[in-house]
């Protein structure tokens, strides 16, 4: 329960900081949004459509930390992608967050990574996702298997050929 509280403050928190009052809901662009609150079924129709296509690149992802691939796991940031570390890092940019993968991944090894969604919302050209994550590698000649977990709060953005980009990648690991 205290990890659905926390996740639960800090989702209303970003999004509040990041989502800026004249959003659009939940539509494609160009959609007249004063039609979504009258037919929930569209928002619901757009929330399952970003859900498979974000889940796709999820899937890219874990991918991508099982082959050590970094080009891979950069290339799901949107341009003006942004990779929120601890003790406050920020890495912006195709090329930064290439080269961060590449220390990560080299730090790391092959990871297994899983994530649990909590939540999606989309307003668009954003989607809000948070959930649970963990990593699990093995290090050294002993063979250690090491953890680490966590809430994340992903914003995804929606490309103009349709795609969903990370725009935002803010991993929060449990203390």
């Amino acid at each position: 329960m205290r990890h659905k509280v926390h996740l639960s403050l800090f989702v209303l928190l970003m999004i509040s900081i990041l989502v800026p009052a004249q959003a659009q809901t939940g539509l494609k662009s160009g959609t007249d949004s004063s039609k979504t609150d009258l037919d929930p079924s569209l928002l619901s129709r757009a929330v399952e459509e970003a859900t498979e296509d974000i889940d796709v690149m999820n899937a890219r992802w874990v991918h991508a930390f099982r082959t050590q691939d970094a080009e891979k796991a950069a290339a799901l940031f949107d341009r003006d992608g942004a990779l929120l570390g601890e003790h406050g890092s920020i890495t912006f940019g195709s090329k930064q967050i290439h080269e961060a993968m590449k220390r990560w991944m080299k730090q790391l090894g092959p990871a297994q990574v899983s994530f649990e969604r909590s939540d999606l919302w989309r307003l668009d050209p954003y989607a809000y996702e948070t959930g649970y994550f963990t990593y699990s590698w093995t290090s050294g000649d002993e063979d250690i298997e090491h953890h680490s977990t966590g809430v994340f709060l992903t914003i995804w953005k929606l490309q103009e050929d349709g795609s969903w980009r990370i725009h935002r990648s803010i991993p929060l690991p449990e203390e």
